[in-house]
């Protein structure tokens, strides 16, 4: 097809044609005059075959931008499968945590599956299988979620399944807040999961706008697939304080950051850069590491005991009842927040997963912008806390606690944003292996996505009076983020 397919009259006649089949007949006259769309009806699979990703994507949206995938159009979408899969879906939204639900559609979801296997795909050697016509006809909104259930069970699928499901986001540009509105997630966090999964195979190149905004505005360009940047201090920084496996920092990193991680515990992070990916970023230095532990700054405090357990190096405390658990006692040396921010310096984004030691992070902030005497003499100084932030909600005692220190540091907006969905079931099942290299927290800024609101942020003097995700958080249906945003 070559430059044919991307030819004004040809894309016009795709998007007419496109039209037609999702908004009803046309007439006769539309189809005299854009005859090409019957030509482009027979040669898309063709084209999606022979193109590049690029090509096949500017086919579909042409230079409008228009086109958009059907979401619960199609007959298909009222098919007996799929009807039982959204009414267990719908039950799912309200139950993240609860194993009967994932069970049962786990098992529609491997029926769903066996349906998107038996279709006609087209393949590009760069990106895998891509959307051809017969695709337009089916439910794919449904076969995304269906993947997404997926990803619970152990082993996984297939990594090019997960693949054609970024390829599907990527082609079919759904709105966000219609996603949302329907399904309860967005086609960002589907995206950010299949993107987790292909860490250990692929570049995941279809994921690396999901940071656009948050990157762009600290001045930073736009990331290359597979690339380690040569100028690593001219990228925009993330703080990544409790890295864990590293699937957060390599994300990061991906989207074109520069990340200083910290990890406490020694043994999940001589996994995290075992990784081979990992390698090149700590040696071009757009990836830095500390092994540490995170303090709020006690006087004479630099080191204190940390348990953790050898045959789950994911897995680790401050706290001593470990021990019971296997845990072996080591100690760490520790450090501040605050003074992480001043070796590092300014940060676009701080996620802190350190369960209660999250406190500690927050206090050495506060103490820092008091001791600097507020925020325009702190950012006077050179000192300024993150322009976004996330917490771990450890416990809903804390909640009181984060928003009062946010409210101190300057934060004005939040989004409450769900874990469980972040999580593949490799991560849950008790070891960890190169099938999954950790699980992560989800995307931040503007692309994090609340409970509630989806993408827009809500005001932080809501916090404390926001009870729903206390009450599913105690109730065990799913645990949570707190984002920040500080204001302007």
């Amino acid at each position: 097809c070559g430059e044919r397919c991307l030819s004004a009259r040809v894309r016009r006649g795709w998007r007419v044609w496109h039209r037609s089949r999702v908004r009803g007949a046309i007439s006769m006259g539309r189809w005299r005059r854009h005859a090409e769309a019957v030509a482009i009806a027979l040669l898309l699979p063709r084209c999606a075959a022979q193109a590049p990703p690029e090509r096949v994507r500017q086919l579909l949206h042409g230079d409008s931008g228009a086109f958009a995938c059907p979401l619960l159009e199609p007959p298909a979408c009222r098919s007996e499968a799929a009807l039982k899969f959204l009414d267990g879906w719908n039950e799912k939204v309200k139950c993240w945590l609860c194993p009967e639900i994932t069970s049962r559609l786990a098992r529609q979801a491997v029926e769903l599956i066996k349906e998107v296997a038996q279709l006609d795909v087209g393949i590009t050697r760069e990106w895998g299988m891509q959307i051809t016509r017969p695709w337009l006809d089916r439910c794919l909104s449904v076969y995304l979620l269906a993947m997404l259930i997926s990803t619970r069970g152990t082993p996984l699928q297939p990594w090019m399944m997960y693949q054609f499901g970024l390829n599907m986001i990527w082609t079919c540009q759904w709105d966000e807040v219609e996603f949302f509105r329907v399904f309860g997630v967005t086609t960002g966090q589907l995206a950010y999961v299949f993107g987790l999964v292909g860490q250990p195979y692929d570049k995941t190149p279809q994921i690396l706008g999901l940071q656009d905004l948050e990157r762009a505005a600290a001045g930073g360009r736009p990331p290359v697939a597979g690339e380690v940047l040569d100028r690593a201090w001219d990228a925009p920084l993330v703080i990544d304080v409790g890295m864990g496996l590293g699937a957060d920092a390599r994300y990061y990193l991906r989207q074109g950051f520069r990340v200083a991680a910290v990890e406490a515990n020694p043994l999940a992070l001589d996994a995290a850069l075992s990784d081979p990916g990992t390698h090149a970023y700590l040696v071009s230095g757009q990836l830095s590491v500390l092994n540490a532990a995170i303090t709020s700054g006690g006087v004479g405090e630099k080191a204190t005991p940390f348990w953790v357990i050898p045959q789950r190096p994911e897995q680790s405390k401050a706290s001593a009842w470990i021990a019971a658990d296997g845990g072996e006692e080591v100690m760490v040396r520790t450090v501040r927040c605050a003074d992480l921010l001043r070796v590092f310096g300014l940060a676009v984004y701080m996620k802190v997963d350190v369960e209660v030691n999250t406190v500690d992070c927050l206090t050495s902030l506060s103490q820092e912008m008091a001791l600097l005497g507020g925020r325009s003499s702190a950012a006077a100084a050179g000192w300024s806390p993150p322009r976004y932030l996330s917490l771990e909600v450890e416990a809903s005692h804390l909640i009181p606690v984060f928003h009062e220190h946010l409210a101190a540091l300057g934060y004005s907006e939040y989004k409450v944003c769900r874990q469980f969905i972040f999580s593949p079931g490799p991560c849950e099942q008790g070891s960890y292996g190169s099938e999954l290299l950790g699980c992560g927290s989800g995307p931040f800024g503007e692309a994090a996505v609340d409970y509630k609101s989806g993408r827009q942020w809500r005001s932080l003097a809501e916090l404390p009076g926001d009870a729903d995700f206390v009450k599913e958080f105690e109730a065990g249906f799913d645990w949570f983020d707190i984002h920040a945003k500080l204001a302007r």
